[in-house]
């Protein structure tokens, strides 16, 4: 058995912060992954590129996942965010 499944079956464990290793610089190979945490109704806590925002919000559930980003100006800020809204707003 694997660390993360023994976590998953802990009820007092109420999130997981998903860190992959420096080799990675992208989250959406783990969305398979991710999807298993929230399939346990645990919370995500996860860093990831504010191209990749976007993609992960189509294929996991925004209720109960926290995404770290940044953007290189206030005004792709102001506009990613505009755009969250959007993608979340039917779920």
């Amino acid at each position: 058995m694997y660390l993360l499944d023994i976590l998953l079956d802990e009820a007092h464990v109420q999130g997981i912060q998903w860190v992959p290793s420096a080799r990675y610089d992208s989250m959406l190979p783990w969305t398979p992954l991710l999807k298993r945490i929230q399939s346990t109704a645990k919370l995500i806590y996860i860093s990831v590129r504010a191209d990749e925002v976007e993609p992960l919000l189509s294929e996991l559930s925004p209720r109960g996942l926290m995404l770290r980003t940044g953007c290189a100006t206030e005004g792709q800020a102001r506009d990613l965010l505009r755009k969250a809204a959007k993608w979340t707003r039917s779920t």
